[in-house]
């Protein structure tokens, strides 16, 4: 579940993504603690949780829905009114866990990178900030990623990236190098 001011009214809303089927639920608020009818959009098969971010520079927060099979991240382009376009579907090839956003090579533009449980593996997509991504190498972590957060971990102004090892109990550290 999300909350932010889907329609630009300055009121939160929330987005629920229902997991295991093919929806997700925006719930614009009134500002007094209600919500309207929640607006359906249909997705991909089995979809699992989302972040937001403002991907395509043009001030409305988009989407970006992780579905564990296909194995896929939607990308819904907001319209700043609460409605969203059409998912653009991006293999991450694996079982996605968490997917955190921020500028990770320092371009100005909005990436996410994801964990992905069954390969070992965190993926990192690079926004081009028309709301289209390209993914990059995936980078191995230390056990099945399970969780992830993005900070300046070394106080060198870069988001850095940890993710939480699921089988071994441990943290892989990604320090930005900005590559």
């Amino acid at each position: 579940m999300i909350s932010d001011d889907f329609n630009n009214d300055g009121k939160k809303d929330l987005v629920i993504v229902c997991d295991g089927n093919r929806s997700v639920n925006i719930l614009l608020g009134n500002g007094n603690g209600t919500f309207m009818t929640p607006k359906l959009i249909v997705t991909a098969d089995n979809s699992e949780f989302a972040i937001s971010g403002d991907f395509n520079h043009d001030g409305n927060l988009d989407l970006a829905v992780a579905h564990i099979v296909p194995y896929v991240i939607g990308v819904l382009i907001g319209y700043g009114n609460g409605h969203f376009s059409n998912e653009s579907l991006y293999s991450t090839g694996t079982f996605t866990t968490s997917m955190v956003t921020g500028d990770f090579n320092m371009d100005g533009n909005l990436n996410f990178a994801v964990s992905c449980l069954n390969t070992n593996e965190m993926g990192l997509f690079i926004g081009n900030g028309d709301g289209t991504f390209r993914m990059e190498p995936l980078y191995s972590s230390l056990g099945e990623a399970f969780d992830s957060v993005s900070g300046d971990f070394n106080h060198d102004n870069k988001q850095d990236l940890a993710l939480a090892n699921f089988l071994n109990s441990t943290v892989s550290l990604y320090l930005n190098d900005c590559n």
